[in-house]
């Protein structure tokens, strides 16, 4: 389970990704991921591991929801 909150496993962070869930705000609308108590401060950092796995891509390349809302930005 990566959302605790609103019980959204790993799997379906996956399946939102693979139906076209390319941002962080695709896969929150896709999942319900983030929406409970907490806000997402466990499960946010977990989904953007699992999204950069699933797409092939580095965590800081991930947006949250268009070219420029960056979320996680690289150490120089």
């Amino acid at each position: 389970v990566v959302c605790r909150c609103e019980l959204v496993s790993e799997a379906e962070v996956r399946e939102a990704v693979r139906r076209g869930g390319r941002t962080l705000d695709g896969v929150i609308f896709r999942t319900g991921l983030g929406m409970g108590p907490c806000q997402g401060s466990y499960c946010i950092p977990e989904a953007l591991r699992i999204m950069a796995d699933e797409m092939g891509v580095d965590v800081a390349s991930i947006v949250k929801s268009s070219r420029g809302s960056v979320i996680v930005y690289e150490r120089d």
